[in-house]
This record gives C-alpha cells, sequence and structure tokens, in this order.
C-alpha cells in the first residue's frame, strides 16, 4: 500500500476542499434550474429529481466498476463511523439505521444516478450540518478509503471530486 505524504496529503487536502467549494453549476453546466438544497441543481427534464455529474466511465472501471465504487462508498462510510468528530453528524442524520440508504444515496451520487429531491436520506443528510473541519475530515476518510481500497491517487480524486455536491447537502445554510 502506497502511502501519502503528510505534507502532500495536507495540500490534497487543501486543493480538494478548494475544489468542493465550487457550485456545482460550474461542473454540471452552467444549470440554472429551481434548487431542492442550495447548489444543488433539480433537473427541469425530469421533474423533482437532483442530479449530480457523478464519475466517468473510466473513473469506473478504474476503481473496479460499480461493484469496486460500492466497495470504496461502504469504506468511506465505515471510517467516517470510526471518527469521534465526524460520528455527531452520522448520528444526527440517523446513523445505523440510515447506514444501507446513506450507502446507496453516495453509490448513486458517484455513478450520476438522479435521485428524487424530496428522498428522505437526501433530507437526512441535510441534518448533518457539518463544520468546515468536518467537511475536511470526511475528505480524509475519503483518501483514507482510496488507501484501504489500493485506489490509485487519480482516481481517488475524482471519486472525491465527484463527492462535490454532499458539500452543499452536509453544510449549514448560511
Amino acid at each position: 500500500m502506497t502511502m501519502i505524504p503528510a505534507q502532500t496529503r495536507t495540500q490534497l487536502v487543501s486543493l480538494l476542499r478548494a475544489a468542493l467549494l465550487l457550485p456545482l453549476s460550474a461542473t454540471a453546466a452552467g444549470n440554472s434550474a429551481p434548487t431542492a438544497y442550495p447548489g444543488i441543481p433539480v433537473d427541469e427534464a425530469v421533474s423533482g429529481q437532483s442530479v449530480f455529474p457523478g464519475i466517468s466511465g473510466s473513473t469506473l472501471d478504474a476503481v473496479g466498476g460499480e461493484y469496486g465504487a460500492k466497495v470504496w462508498v461502504d469504506t468511506v462510510v465505515e471510517r467516517v463511523t470510526l471518527n469521534n468528530n465526524l460520528l455527531d453528524a452520522y448520528n444526527r442524520i440517523g446513523g445505523e439505521a440510515m447506514g444501507a440508504a446513506l450507502n446507496d444515496i453516495v453509490l448513486k451520487m458517484l455513478l450520476g444516478v438522479p435521485l428524487e429531491a424530496d428522498d428522505a436520506t437526501l433530507q437526512a443528510l441535510h441534518k448533518a450540518q457539518m463544520t468546515e473541519g468536518q467537511i475536511n475530515q470526511l475528505i480524509e476518510a475519503a483518501l483514507d478509503s482510496c488507501e484501504d481500497t489500493h485506489v490509485s491517487f487519480r482516481t481517488c480524486t475524482r471519486l472525491i471530486m465527484a463527492m462535490g455536491p454532499l458539500k452543499d447537502i452536509l453544510s449549514p445554510e448560511e
């Protein structure tokens, strides 16, 4: 397993955090549709569904297909439950009772599957109200998950970027 040096890891977390702060419209061809959550566009063609860009086919292949993406998402959620600072937010969204639904919705976001804007899990995620520090720890949990699942640095970066819309759902409204 290749470990990322501490300085490189800190720089990567900073870069990924800055990228996650980009509005989704910058990555979703400037969609200015009404929103169900701040920064998350609702697709007008599929009424009432939130659309996330997802990962490319080559990234999906690199992570091991849909099964590999599922294993990675499961590992991220497991790491969240092992982090005392993130466990608080995890429990606010329902904890273990929402575990399978949380894994499912994050996997769908990665794969670019449209989600119902009024989905109960999306609404529960919005209750997490994570701080900037917790968002950074979530990114670190994702990086650790890449190391645990032997996902390359390049693929890991793409997976984390695809999770970008989560920032708008998990953060407190300003």
